[in-house]
């Protein structure tokens, strides 16, 4: 009997999981694709267990938190009085704890404070019984000593790429421009105390998750890779900031130069505005040098002979040509004549010498034969080359000939699918298959788009919004969409989905 309770707790706990992520896309347009592939995959159950220890969760979590709706996460979901005993105390436990920690929990917070002091008091204590140089020296080690490795690569985002991003609401929501001005203004070196005490910040303040998710749609926008630490891992904070960080109350962070002068850049454009943010501490602290990311020297020999630089690939008819010709022209070896030996036959006798005919040795027959089979073999590398320039000029001219002007409708439509996937991202609506996290970055704009207003074959009209009419759908997805006339529903197909 429990079995079978257990059981209809389990469909019902799953039911409620696809529920999360429809209220999230409903209520918050935000859409939690990799939750959905884990309740797809595991079933409600098992996948919440997997999925609130994953990097996904992290994001959609301070998601949910920027937007105060922590009600809609996994989270929340598993502490429910209803659903705690389908859970090990553990999981329950951690989950309630993350819960009142980003709901703040001041109290904690308190007595964690008052361990500190203690502790330092207790230092302090130390100190105090030593001679006056002795504790000057030990609390300036103590005061340069730090708890996190200082962190200033440079990355090669430039000014004018951080004022196009920072301005973008898909990237940096206003919360996330908070936190940067407010930096940004009171100078460099911020700690985690500093912060604390700006309006809208306390000593619980989850900024590592917050900036993790904000720099992870920087990547994503700019297709530039993530700064990596001493350590091997991915030090996400690394994007915006310079500096070091331990954890959401030890760190000391400095805006980026340039994304510092982008932040300024706007200002006095009038495109950012400074109104209602005030800060409370100004500081300025020595920054760490900048280092660049070590690139591998490539070897220029292989089993000691040396290797042939690259060449850049011919674009069009005649530099492939010049490139073929060049082969042949490179490659061709000429031929070595062998130098003839000359042999003087002496003869002894009593008279006066008398020089004898010179004799030259002809070459052997081996060697004649070695020599033509040089020349036939460079003849038929060479008309081999020829051959291979005919058939490569030929297709090349295929390709030329088939590259025909996009007609209007073409461009309008690659213009609104565009837009549409910089706005959804490159997600099947549907059954949530990630082309970008499946193929790579290079192949997101693989996926389709499907009107979902439209009744016939045309996706994108004059009229077409690609963020209201439009959504990203996958081949397969679109296929069977289009597979009968009219075109099955959107809603419709959800149901065959969810069945």
């Amino acid at each position: 009997m429990e079995q079978i309770n257990t059981d209809q707790l389990k469909k019902a706990f799953h039911q409620e999981m696809i529920n999360l992520c429809k209220r999230r896309n409903q209520e918050l347009k935000y859409k939690s694709t990799r939750l959905l592939d884990f309740i797809n995959k595991y079933g409600g159950y098992e996948a919440a267990v997997k999925y609130i220890t994953t990097e996904s969760n992290v994001q959609d979590f301070t998601i949910l938190w920027e937007n105060e709706r922590l009600d809609l996460s996994v989270e929340a979901l598993i502490t429910k009085p209803q659903y705690t005993s389908l859970f090990l105390e553990d999981i329950v436990t951690y989950c309630d704890q993350k819960l009142k920690q980003y709901s703040y929990a001041p109290n904690k917070v308190e007595e964690a404070e008052e361990k500190d002091d203690d502790f330092e008091k207790m230092l302090d204590d130390i100190f105090s019984d030593m001679d006056s140089e002795a504790s000057q020296e030990i609390a300036k080690i103590k005061a340069e000593v730090k708890p996190y490795t200082l962190y200033n690569k440079d990355l090669g985002i430039t000014k004018e790429e951080w004022k196009e991003i920072f301005v973008k609401i898909n990237v940096f929501s206003a919360k996330n421009q908070d936190l940067v001005l407010r930096v940004h203004l009171m100078g460099s070196g911020i700690e985690a105390a500093d912060l604390a005490s700006e309006e809208g910040y306390t000593a619980t303040y989850p900024f590592k998750e917050v900036v993790l998710a904000l720099a992870k749609r920087i990547k994503a926008n700019l297709k530039i890779d993530a700064p990596v630490g001493n350590d091997g891992k991915i030090i996400w904070w690394h994007m915006l900031f310079i500096g070091g960080f331990k954890d959401n109350t030890c760190f000391e962070w400095t805006v980026r130069p340039e994304l510092s002068a982008a932040i300024d850049e706007l200002v006095a454009e009038g495109k950012v505005s400074l109104d209602g943010i005030t800060v409370k501490a100004h500081k300025e602290t020595e920054l760490p040098e900048v280092t660049k990311e070590e690139k591998v020297v490539e070897n220029k020999t292989l089993m000691g002979r040396p290797v042939k630089p690259k060449r850049s690939v011919p674009q069009t008819l005649d530099e492939l040509v010049d490139a073929l010709l060049g082969d042949v022209v490179n490659n061709s070896e000429p031929v070595k004549e062998t130098p003839a030996k000359v042999e003087i036959e002496p003869v002894v006798t009593n008279e006066m010498p008398k020089v004898e005919n010179i004799k030259v040795q002809e070459e052997p027959q081996v060697m004649v034969q070695l020599l033509v089979a040089q020349e036939s073999t460079k003849v038929g590398k060479e008309d081999k080359i020829a051959e291979e320039i005919a058939k490569s000029l030929a297709h090349l001219k295929e390709e030329q000939e088939a590259q025909k002007p996009l007609k209007a409708d073409e461009i309008a439509y690659n213009k609104a699918k565009a837009a549409c996937i910089e706005y959804y991202g490159a997600i099947c609506d549907l059954c949530g298959f990630d082309y970008g996290y499946t193929y790579g970055e290079a192949f997101e704009n693989q996926i389709e788009v499907h009107n979902v207003h439209s009744q016939d074959e045309v996706e994108v009209m004059e009229n077409t919004d690609p963020i209201k009419d439009l959504i990203p759908v996958c081949h397969n997805c679109h296929g069977v969409i289009h597979s009968q006339k009219p075109p099955i529903l959107i809603e419709k197909m959800r149901q065959m989905i969810k069945a």
